[in-house]
C-alpha cells in the first residue's frame, strides 16, 4: 500500500477507538440526542467503536459484533487501497481525496451490513424489520461514509505529492 494510502487507513483506526471511548462518545450524544436514535431503531451506530472490553451495558456479544465490524471496516479499506495504490501509484491530489473518500464509504458501508446482519440475528427480527433496517443502515453509512471519508480524504490530499509531469 502507498504511504499516502497508509494516512487513510490510521485515521479510520482513529476514527473507531475516539468512537469507543465513553470519555468522548458520551459527551458527543448528550450533545446531539439524535445520534442515539440510530441504535435504538435496530441500525449500527455511525462508526464501528473498538474498545478493548465492553462497557456498562454492553454485552459480551454487541461488544463482538463490533469488534467484528472494526474488522471489516479496515479490511474492506485495505483492499481498496492495496488495489488504487497498484493501478495509480502516484496519484493526483484530486484522485488521491477521491481514493480515500470511496475507501472509506466503502469500508464503513461493509463494516455497517455486516453488523446490522449480525444484530439481526441476535435480535431476531422480522423480515420486514429487516428490510427496513438495512435500508436505514445503508442510508446511515453512506451519509456517515461521506463525512468521514471526506476528513481522510483531506488528510490524504494534503500528504500526497501530486503526479509528476513527465518531460
Amino acid at each position: 500500500m502507498a504511504k499516502q494510502y497508509f494516512w487513510v487507513f490510521c485515521t479510520l483506526l482513529g476514527f473507531t477507538v475516539l468512537a469507543g471511548i465513553r470519555a468522548i462518545s458520551i459527551p458527543v450524544v448528550t450533545a446531539a440526542p439524535a445520534i442515539a436514535l440510530f441504535p435504538a431503531v435496530g441500525t449500527p451506530t455511525l462508526i464501528p467503536q473498538l474498545r478493548f472490553t465492553p462497557l456498562g451495558h454492553v454485552t459480551w456479544g454487541y461488544w463482538l459484533i463490533d469488534i467484528v465490524g472494526v474488522a471489516v471496516l479496515l479490511l474492506t479499506a485495505y483492499v481498496h487501497l492495496k488495489r488504487s495504490s497498484l493501478r495509480y501509484p502516484n496519484p493526483s491530489r484530486a484522485r488521491a481525496f477521491l481514493i480515500a473518500l470511496t475507501a472509506t464509504v466503502m469500508a464503513l458501508l461493509a463494516a455497517n451490513i455486516v453488523r446490522m446482519v449480525l444484530l439481526a440475528f441476535v435480535t431476531e427480527v422480522s423480515l420486514g424489520v429487516f428490510s427496513i433496517q438495512l435500508g436505514l443502515t445503508i442510508l446511515i453509512s453512506l451519509i456517515t461514509g461521506v463525512v468521514l471519508g471526506a476528513a481522510a480524504g483531506s488528510i490524504t490530499a494534503a500528504r500526497t505529492r501530486g503526479a509528476q509531469a513527465v518531460v
